[in-house]
């Protein structure tokens, strides 16, 4: 698992970019309906940074109930 960084949804909402801490650099991940929707969630309650946890083999969110 690889922690990154939040930086934008797409404004399809088909993906999302995220900066990965380790390899400090920028990665790409596509989103689920669900996932998009988690996101919206969570982006709407804080004006923190929002990490999270990525299996980049799979380029999917990891979520704490999978």
């Amino acid at each position: 698992m690889t922690l990154c960084l939040l930086v934008e949804v797409n404004a399809d909402f088909s993906e999302a970019v995220l900066f990965d801490i380790e390899k400090q650099e920028n990665t790409t991940v596509l989103l689920s309906k669900n996932d998009f929707e988690s996101l919206s969630t969570i982006t709407a309650s804080t004006d923190e940074e929002i990490f999270l946890e990525i299996d980049m083999s799979k380029k999917q969110i990891v979520w704490n109930n999978q």
